[in-house]
């Protein structure tokens, strides 16, 4: 069911309604706003330890939790339904895999 869905209009949508902003704000500060928003607050922060005390890469996993609550346990729960039926299917499969082949006695 989620494969259905309308990624490609909605990452569309999701970017229309931001752009404006990252616009506005690169027109204001031009490459100032590149290095620090882009480069030094989201891909240096999480890629380098300028800071002692920089967390393990789970505690990213956690802030999403956090901040999905209280949708995170239906987020969960969805995730571990959709592997169980993912898994057995893939068990079917095999097991029904041989019967094809072979004619009824």
């Amino acid at each position: 069911r989620l494969l259905g869905l309308h990624w490609v209009a909605g990452l569309a949508l999701a970017a229309a309604l931001a752009a404006p902003w990252f616009v506005y704000m690169y027109l204001r500060f031009h490459q100032d706003f590149i290095n620090g928003y882009f480069l030094d607050e989201n891909v240096r922060l999480f890629t380098s330890s300028r800071f002692g005390n920089q967390p393990r890469f789970w505690f990213y996993f956690q802030i999403l939790a956090v901040g999905f609550l209280p949708w995170t346990g239906v987020i969960v729960g969805r995730a571990i339904y959709a592997g169980s039926l993912d898994l057995r299917q893939a068990i079917n499969g095999v097991a029904d895999a041989g019967k094809e082949n072979h004619p009824l006695p």
